[in-house]
């Protein structure tokens, strides 16, 4: 608040008032009253810049980002089977079952379920306490199941028309079967584990002949300076050629990129973010801003992996397994788990789109679309390729307001324009990657990797061309009267035997009339 100084009372020094400092005397004053005033007052302190915050507000200024969120959900889950109180003849033959499932009976007559189970302090019910029916004729069992799942999102703004969104997860599930039955000494226990991994991850430069080239190296190593038909094993500690656990780890590292392994199993990548990125600045080019309104770009990579596990019940009898593989038998040791299946899906959706608003009412989209799924068969040891290209445009104009030949006013009436057409290529086929390593065991350093994708080693499940065409045009009167044409156009082209080629033309109308009031 400004204070005004009086006008009568006189402000400035006279100039017969002496004003400077003698020259005996320091011009800060005194050397003990400054040494006092600097300890005993507050003075001007400047206060030293917080890294942390200034890191924070430049990573905000250049990026953009406003929020950062991430989600966990975790889950558990307990079944138990054959619950309750068995009934027995004199020949201990099971007649009947009591149950006591109400929590009375736990609290005051000390028989049902046991209350640390209702609560879930315990996931299983001891089969010795005496409320789990064990017998020979039936089937007893405790299934656990725990799942977690994790999520991250944000978005990047570096500028208001530039926008990058990302996102990613991972999800992790085990679970175990324990299954009772009555033994000589006792009740005995079988248990086994299974569980599903996926999470985010990044495809590129995924390829089946990373994959061959994986496996060929450890054959080659392996089986160099072997006796001709001597049994191959493994000699420097990284697996033997097809098996199921250095198949799975080829396969992941051919087409998963990531930053490490988050499991002991080796079964969980880490987790890569997908994006969105939108670019809608370009309505205000020189040349664009004058027949365009709006216009805008966009971007979207995502791809996702996939993997099963479960015990495998032949490491339970025996330690090692064998196969023969061209002229030699390949022995390895039998895991405790293995592998059923391994999935990798990559999207581009759109690779590149451009959303266009024209000036006059006319809207066009205009988009290509590529998406490649990956699988491995760890039963036969086939890889599975799957490629779709697609490119779709679509254009929308709309009038209102037509003024009808045979009136002379202009109506609240719309007419509608609309097109929408797509061109899409498929091709799915398989790689016999046992196959193409039993032609490669003669001279494994020799051998072509191209030929593992030609010829014999390769098999076309199908593959084919879809053209499509959709015009379509509405009329509306008013808001009870309105009536639509469309027609469909279709053409099939495929490259296999399993489906034929055709061409479909289809076409209707629709009118609809209100009589409601």
């Amino acid at each position: 608040t400004p204070t005004d100084t009086p006008a009568d009372t006189p402000t400035d020094t006279p100039a017969d008032t002496p004003t400077d400092t003698p020259a005996d005397t320091p011009a800060g004053g005194p050397p003990e009253a400054g040494a006092a005033e600097a300890e005993d007052g507050p003075g001007f302190r400047l206060p030293l810049p917080d890294p942390a915050a200034l890191a924070r507000r430049f990573v905000l200024a250049v990026t953009g980002m406003r929020d950062f969120s991430v989600t966990y959900t975790g889950t558990r889950s307990a079944n138990s089977s054959n619950v309750g109180t068995p009934v027995r003849d004199r020949n201990n033959r099971l007649v009947d079952v009591e149950t006591h499932y109400s929590l009375i009976d736990a609290l005051f007559n000390d028989v049902g379920v046991p209350l640390r189970y209702r609560f879930g302090f315990d996931r299983t019910i001891d089969p010795a306490s005496g409320y789990r029916v064990v017998d020979s004729l039936l089937q007893v069992t405790d299934v656990l199941q725990n799942s977690n799942k994790v999520q991250g999102r944000t978005t990047l703004s570096p500028s208001s028309t530039f926008q990058i969104s990302l996102n990613w997860n991972v999800d992790w599930s085990q679970g175990q079967n324990i299954t009772y039955r009555p033994g000589p000494d006792g009740v005995l226990a079988n248990t086994t584990e299974n569980g599903r991994n996926s999470a985010s991850v990044w495809a590129f430069g995924a390829s089946y002949r990373g994959l061959f080239e994986r496996q060929l190296d450890r054959y080659a190593r392996d089986v160099q300076g072997l006796a001709p038909g001597a049994d191959l094993r493994d000699r420097n500690g990284d697996g033997v050629v097809l098996t199921n656990a250095s198949v799975v780890d080829d396969f992941t590292g051919a087409f998963v990129s990531s930053f490490g392994r988050l499991d002991g199993r080796g079964l969980l990548p880490f987790p890569m973010p997908g994006w969105t990125v939108s670019y809608s600045g370009i309505a205000n080019w020189p040349l664009l801003h004058r027949i365009t309104q709006n216009v805008t770009l966009r971007h979207t990579y995502s791809a996702d992996y996939s993997t099963d596990f479960r015990t495998n019940v032949l490491a339970a009898s025996q330690d090692s397994a064998s196969f023969d593989l061209g002229g030699r038998r390949v022995v390895y040791a039998l895991a405790d788990e293995e592998v059923g299946s391994v999935r990798v899906n990559e999207r581009f959706s759109p690779l590149v789109g451009v959303d266009i608003s024209w000036k006059g009412r006319i809207q066009t989209n205009l988009s290509w679309n590529k998406s490649n799924t990956y699988s491995l068969s760890t039963s036969t040891f086939e890889v599975g390729e799957t490629r779709t290209n697609e490119l779709t445009f679509s254009a929308n104009y709309s009038r209102q307001g037509l003024r009808l030949p045979f009136l002379r006013r202009s109506l609240n009436n719309r007419i509608t324009f609309s097109l929408t057409a797509s061109l899409s290529e498929t091709n799915d086929q398989r790689y016999l990657m046992r196959r193409a390593l039993i032609d490669a065991s003669a001279d494994p350093r020799a051998y072509d990797p191209d030929l593992a994708l030609a010829g014999d080693n390769i098999s076309l499940v199908t593959a084919f061309t879809r053209l499509s065409m959709a015009p379509q045009v509405s009329y509306q009167f008013s808001n009870k009267v309105s009536a639509s044409f469309q027609m469909r156009y279709e053409k099939f082209d495929s490259q296999d035997s399993l489906q034929p080629s055709y061409t479909n033309v289809s076409g209707g109308f629709n009118v609809r009339v209100s009589i409601s009031n």
